[in-house]
């Protein structure tokens, strides 16, 4: 009979694959001669101001190691997004993050959505306030947390 792990055990593993995790994100980074522009200071600073929001705003997150998915576009959010730790994953791995700040309200397939609140300019404040840096456009906040050359450049484009 097998014998279940113990705290220590399961500690270490833990361990071990958040340190696999990271170094494959490394490795990601440096084969794309992609550049840091967030810390986990500053990740940590974003998700202490989201607090300070009147709602959570949804958001997507591009991992670098993940597949490239296409950006949706119909950017009329009718959910709130969940900021824990556990639902960002590990802020290291994280390439981009797009933040809705705007709720919408669907109230049937017919009718047209409508506008509940919008944060924006909270959110702005907010992110000025915590010297996080941004893009803004009319989808909504882009936060990098790498930039794949010129930091000055917009959000990722639209895919065709």
């Amino acid at each position: 009979m097998a014998q279940k792990p113990d705290r220590d055990e399961l500690v270490r593993r833990d361990a071990e694959a958040r340190e696999t995790c990271r170094q494959r994100v490394r490795e990601a980074v440096q084969r794309r001669g992609l550049a840091s522009v967030m810390n986990q200071t500053r990740w940590e600073k974003l998700v202490a101001a989201i607090q300070r929001l009147p709602f959570a705003p949804a958001y997507y997150v591009q991992d670098v190691l993940g597949p490239r998915e296409a950006l949706l576009w119909d950017f009329k959010s009718t959910s709130t997004g969940c900021w824990c730790a556990e639902c960002l994953g590990p802020f290291h791995a994280i390439e981009w993050m797009w933040i809705i700040p705007r709720l919408w309200r669907q109230d049937g397939a017919l009718l047209a959505p409508t506008l509940v609140v919008d944060c924006s300019i909270a959110l702005r404040s907010e992110l000025n306030r915590a010297h996080v840096p941004y893009f803004e456009d009319a989808r909504g906040f882009w936060i990098q947390g790498y930039s794949g050359g010129d930091p000055t450049l917009g959000p990722p484009e639209q895919a065709a």
